[in-house]
């Protein structure tokens, strides 16, 4: 079968290159082994998974128009039409 044998480490490293490879292989897509939207769109159309957009921003940092970056992150992804989630350096 296509189901590869893999420890979850948080790692995309070779041997899951090679799985997600397989995959597209068997599938007729471009087997490069890396999860391009076609790739992602089957993997995932029987699973719901949450996925939202994550800014950690600590600092002060500006914009060059002297606007604070984490508000411009967070008003372009609003404006894609994403809810960002911000947790300002927590994350570490």
């Amino acid at each position: 079968g296509l189901g590869a044998k893999l420890v979850v480490d948080g790692w995309y490293g070779q041997k899951t290159m090679n799985a997600v490879s397989n995959f597209q292989e068997y599938y007729r897509f471009s087997n490069s082994g890396v999860v391009d939207q076609k790739t992602w769109m089957l993997l995932t159309q029987y699973v719901q998974l949450p996925i939202f957009d994550y800014i950690d921003v600590f600092d002060e940092q500006k914009t060059p128009e002297g606007r604070l970056f984490m508000d411009y992150a967070v008003q372009g992804l609003k404006d894609a039409g994403g809810e960002p989630l911000v947790s300002g350096g927590m994350s570490n």
